[in-house]
């Protein structure tokens, strides 16, 4: 009776062992499960950033670009090497133009311009006026923020004749307002209040643009001392 009442015991400790051994098993696996379904997700979100599709990559609605300005690079420089490797001038010309404009929100105006130039060089690469007709609206506009006036108007005549010959009417008149912007600082009022005047007639059917277009106007007769056509204005 004893040694019954002994095995007994002995059985039941070995099964209460298996319990506890079970129970640290399980926990366990359910451990490594819960690590790996956390890594899992960060290495998603992880490739959703990094490893998207170039357009995914380079998309402003992508918070990145404004919140993070040393990852943003990191999208840049991987849709970069995308682009590369899929040896598409069109894309390339693309991740250039991103870039670019990425400096170019940063005042970082010098390396902006030569993002642009390259992307300049894709698109006419790849044949794509309208892409290299933007992007020379761009160097126009930088040119003519940092005061370098000649070459802000070589940019605008080279991009509206590209625009002119699509009849793209953005473009046209965003090169329109540039140049009269440009003559206005140069002097010649003339030749602004000409391009301005341009810019209005192609404005008539977008409010907003209207209301810019007549204010470029009015501070050019004002500027040049006639008052009376800047009020009738």
């Amino acid at each position: 009776m004893g040694v019954d009442l002994f095995n007994m015991k002995k059985h039941s400790k070995r099964l209460l062992n298996r319990f506890f051994l079970f129970v640290m098993i399980a926990a366990l696996v359910l451990l490594a499960f819960i690590i790996l379904f956390f890594y899992g997700e960060t290495e998603r979100t992880s490739k959703d950033e990094m490893g998207g599709g170039v357009d995914t990559l380079i998309s402003w609605s992508n918070s990145i670009y404004h919140d993070n300005q040393a990852r943003a690079y990191a999208l840049l420089d991987e849709a970069k090497s995308i682009a590369i490797e899929k040896e598409d001038s069109k894309l390339i010309g693309d991740v250039f133009f991103k870039e670019a404009s990425f400096h170019k929100s940063l005042d970082f105006y010098t390396k902006a311009i030569n993002s642009y130039r390259t992307a300049a060089k894709f698109y006419d690469k790849s044949s794509r006026p309208r892409e290299l007709a933007d992007t020379y609206y761009n160097l126009a506009d930088i040119y003519k923020i940092i005061g370098d006036y000649n070459k802000s108007l070589d940019y605008c005549k080279k991009g509206l004749l590209i625009s002119e010959t699509f009849d793209d009417i953005v473009n046209s008149r965003r090169f329109y307002r540039t140049i009269g912007s440009v003559y206005k600082y140069l002097g010649n009022f003339e030749k602004s209040i000409n391009y301005y005047q341009k810019a209005l007639e192609l404005s008539k059917k977008n409010d907003v643009d209207y209301a810019a277009a007549l204010n470029n106007l009015g501070t050019a007769y004002e500027e040049m001392g006639n008052d009376s056509m800047a009020l009738e204005l």
